[in-house]
């Protein structure tokens, strides 16, 4: 569709905004709502009318119009040249890959003032019910597959082997397809392609489904009959492996999630969609909701894993509402995603708190690169904590723990060392670590690992060397 005139006051605000005001096609564009596209080609008619700024005062509307949209030269019909269309039709049969269009854009280029498209077919078409008449078939396009041509190969690869393989395509509509294309369908996908048995059985139920439900045709599943499944003996662990398995585990919420799955024989979704309202322990039963095929069951609920349940809860600082097993590690993020308010603009607009001022909500809109950098330094690498989260420094227990550190520390030899200056005649011990601080020598007192970590409990108390 041809784009739509611009009225010629606006046409004369952006020749005016580009020669006086000396501003870019974007900026004109964005000014009077236009596409740069429409500006530049505005410019260009005004090159070629031979005009220049500012126009001639004598120069209304009408008289511009005209300059810059001169009718087009009237081309008579009986000056644009025929094609040779004996040559034509001889290429169109004896080339491969030649079509109309091509023949077209050649004649095109040869005659720029010639037919156009639709018309050059039209009398293509004119010129062929001329011929002689011979045995000549014409099939709409898709409505019949012939099964003894299928033109030029089209290379596959093998996503697996990489090996490059032609295969002939075979043009027609769904519903001519019949039954001995669909089992040959079928044979390739065993003895060419090598799929699995389950794939296979996809596929063809979706030919079943398309059949059926859509053309409302039959289909004969002793005629295509579906691949056997493949099935295997699932590997059962004995009751001591089991065993072992739960007591390896060192978090409660590990421990209790294993003795949950292997004692109601749950599945793995079914255990994470749990709610506490679930676990009944007047009636001891554990009521499965939503599980295999949308159905609801009920198990029982051991005494062994009541107990277990029981310890696990005690255990938790933030008890959950709702679902059981919440993982711990949901809310703890550098910033949640209900503080996050807009995303507009390439800006992020987030809520924040003022400590300063009463601890009162408010908003802060940043550029996505600053909102993401300041994100990032918040994240520690995997097996890193926080210190101010952990030990005698977490924010539950710094008020009390604290206290009892300077309590302990009273009198020892490291606060003397810290009032002491560091002589030039002290040596530093070269297989040890000095404070920063005081110049005294640091002690490994218990090394941590990663799953101690994560248990964020506060270190053992030792006493101090003298």
């Amino acid at each position: 569709m041809p784009e739509k005139r611009l009225p010629m006051r606006q046409i004369r605000e952006i020749l005016r905004l580009h020669f006086e005001s000396q501003l870019s096609p974007r900026q004109i564009a964005s000014i009077c709502q236009v596409g740069k596209g429409s500006v530049q080609r505005y410019l260009v008619r005004l090159r070629a009318a031979g005009l220049s700024w500012p126009l001639p005062a004598d120069l209304d509307d009408v008289a511009l119009e005209r300059r810059l949209f001169p009718p087009p030269p009237v081309t008579s019909s009986y000056d644009r040249p025929l094609p040779d269309w004996a040559a034509i039709h001889k290429e169109l049969k004896s080339r491969k890959n030649v079509t109309l269009q091509l023949l077209w854009e050649e004649y095109k280029q040869a005659y720029p003032e010639g037919y156009a498209y639709s018309w050059y077919c039209e009398c293509y078409r004119q010129w062929e019910h001329r011929l002689d008449v011979v045995l000549r078939h014409e099939h709409r396009a898709g409505e019949k597959m012939f099964v003894d041509h299928a033109g030029q190969t089209v290379p596959v690869t093998d996503p697996k082997t990489g090996e490059v393989r032609q295969a002939e395509v075979f043009v027609a509509v769904p519903d001519r397809l019949g039954l001995e294309h669909i089992r040959q369908y079928q044979a390739a996908m065993f003895t060419q392609w090598k799929l699995a048995p389950n794939t296979a059985t996809q596929r063809l139920a979706a030919l079943r489904f398309f059949y059926i439900q859509v053309l409302k045709h039959g289909w004969s599943a002793a005629e295509t009959p579906y691949p056997k499944k493949v099935l295997h003996l699932p590997q059962v662990l004995s009751q001591e492996e089991v065993t072992r398995l739960i007591e390896a585990a060192e978090m409660p919420f590990h421990r209790s999630l294993l003795m949950t799955l292997y004692a109601t024989g749950a599945r793995r979704a079914e255990v994470a969609q749990l709610k506490i309202s679930d676990i009944d322990s007047q009636r001891m039963v554990v009521h499965i909701r939503g599980g295999k095929g949308r159905k609801d069951r009920d198990v029982m609920l051991s005494p062994a894993l009541l107990e277990a349940l029981r310890v696990y809860w005690r255990g938790l600082r933030h008890k959950p509402t709702d679902w059981l097993y919440l993982s711990g590690y949901t809310h703890r993020v550098a910033i949640s995603n209900r503080r996050l308010v807009a995303l507009e603009q390439g800006n992020v607009t987030f809520r924040w708190r003022d400590s300063a001022h009463a601890n009162k909500q408010r908003l802060l809109t940043l550029p996505v690169d600053e909102f993401l950098r300041r994100f990032l330094l918040h994240l520690l690498p995997r097996g890193f904590m926080r210190i101010r989260n952990f030990g005698f420094l977490a924010n539950r227990r710094r008020a009390s723990l604290l206290p009892l550190c300077f309590q302990l520390l009273a009198g020892s030899a490291i606060l003397a060392a810290r009032s002491a200056p560091l002589t030039p005649e002290q040596p530093r011990s070269s297989t040890s670590w000095n404070c920063p601080v005081c110049g005294g020598t640091m002690h490994v007192v218990e090394r941590l690992s990663a799953a101690q970590l994560l248990l964020r409990s506060p270190p053992l108390v030792h006493g101090c060397a003298a």
